[in-house]
């Protein structure tokens, strides 16, 4: 009992700490750009906190914790621990979509009205589904998805194919629709409002409450489809629900910051690191902790590091993500004997 009573309480410690280090950034990070860009005015400062850098930050938490939940639930319900939207090519699929819209009403996109942002939305919904549907399909057909060279090889070939066909429309687009799809695929917070950020909000609460929901059917899926299904868990329902809820999510987070690649990688094993558990219930706020807390570093590194130049946070998530998957790919192989 006392030694469940201690595992208990590094649980809580370590989530604390997750709550804290997110805490801390955001403070560092406002104090440094007031400090830097030095306003007297302390009404503008205000201002300018309330109508830009609050929107940033809250955004830079929801999709960084978003993207950590979906990494979590991926990777356990493909058995696979490189599985993540931006490795499986999810978000080059949404990518791909919203750009095509895009490209063919630029004019009406670039209005950002809510009926043009619903419409946006959807195409990157529509995007989404597509890959995920694919790979549930090979799923279905091929039992699994364990062996770590299939999904890497299948993310990757998604991801090419659909890159070739977002290099085919920029070549195509006119200068003006050029310059938004090249910022928009770095990846950022700067036009995001409030409304794309309450939405967020509320499709990621929806697929928190799914998954906690049925946490005890994703632990059972993690052992295998047959296994599960003796279990009594309806795999076909789950797994449809699952591809509803995670093109969605997957959708708000591109329309909102464009591609973000490798923070749903990364944010589950940090939170497998720090509470040695693979309990969906525990890992899910955990890596949602996690993926906030990266994407908060991130957002802070992107405005820090050739200040007051911006980078786009997507490039710091890529540099950054790019090294850990190597290393958990040589982990992989050592671990299967390769």
């Amino acid at each position: 009992m006392c030694q469940a009573f201690d595992q208990n309480k590094s649980h809580w410690v370590n989530w604390g700490l997750a709550i804290l280090l997110s805490l801390l950034f955001s403070t560092l990070s406002l104090s440094w750009w007031l400090f830097n860009t030095k306003v007297i005015d302390i009404a503008l400062a205000k201002e300018i906190f309330w109508q830009y850098q609050l929107i940033i930050w809250c955004a830079a938490v929801i999709v960084g914790g978003a993207l950590g939940m979906s990494g979590a639930v991926l990777q356990v319900v493909l058995r696979n621990p490189l599985a993540d939207v931006s490795i499986l090519g999810i978000l080059s699929g949404s990518q791909f979509v919203g750009l095509l819209l895009l490209f063919i009403l630029p004019s009406y996109i670039s209005r950002l009205s809510y009926y043009s942002y619903a419409l946006f939305l959807t195409a990157c919904v529509i995007g989404a589904m597509l890959v995920l549907l694919l790979f549930m399909l090979v799923i279905f057909t091929q039992k699994s998805l364990t062996n770590i060279t299939v999904i890497i090889f299948l993310g990757v070939g998604i991801s090419a194919v659909f890159s070739a066909l977002t290099a085919l429309i920029m070549s195509f687009s006119r200068a003006e629709t050029l310059q938004q799809i090249t910022l928009w695929q770095f990846g950022g917070f700067l036009n995001v409002s409030w409304l794309q950020l309450t939405l967020l909000i509320l499709v990621s609460c929806v697929f928190f409450a799914f998954a906690i929901k049925n946490h005890q059917a994703f632990d059972m899926l993690s052992l295998g489809e047959t296994e599960a299904m003796l279990m009594g868990v309806d795999v076909k329902r789950l797994l449809v629900w699952l591809v509803i809820t995670l093109a969605f999510l997957v959708a708000c987070i591109v329309s909102i910051a464009g591609p973000i690649a490798f923070l749903g990688l990364a944010a589950p094993h940090i939170a497998r690191f720090l509470l040695s558990t693979n309990k969906m219930k525990v890992l899910l706020i955990a890596s949602f902790l996690c993926g906030a807390s990266l994407m908060l570093i991130s957002q802070w590194l992107s405005q820090s590091i050739a200040y007051p130049m911006i980078i786009p946070v997507g490039i710091i998530t890529a540099l950054l993500g790019a090294p850990f998957l190597v290393f958990l790919v040589i982990r992989e192989l050592k671990t299967n004997g390769v």
